[in-house]
């Protein structure tokens, strides 16, 4: 038994909200709770892709 933790960080790095999901989720799990937390401020948005192509 695993898990992950995802987190939501500012401009300078700094965490600002976090979600844990099972180590065996994809991490697209932990994105759209994060991202509703924000999503009428984004100015910005920096990310990857991670291993997918």
């Amino acid at each position: 038994m695993t898990t992950k933790l995802h987190a939501r960080c500012d401009a300078r790095g700094r965490p600002l909200g976090f979600v844990v999901t099972g180590g065996e989720a994809h991490d697209i799990k932990g994105f759209a709770p994060l991202m509703r937390m924000i999503a009428d401020k984004i100015e910005a948005l920096l990310a990857d892709k991670g291993g997918l192509s």
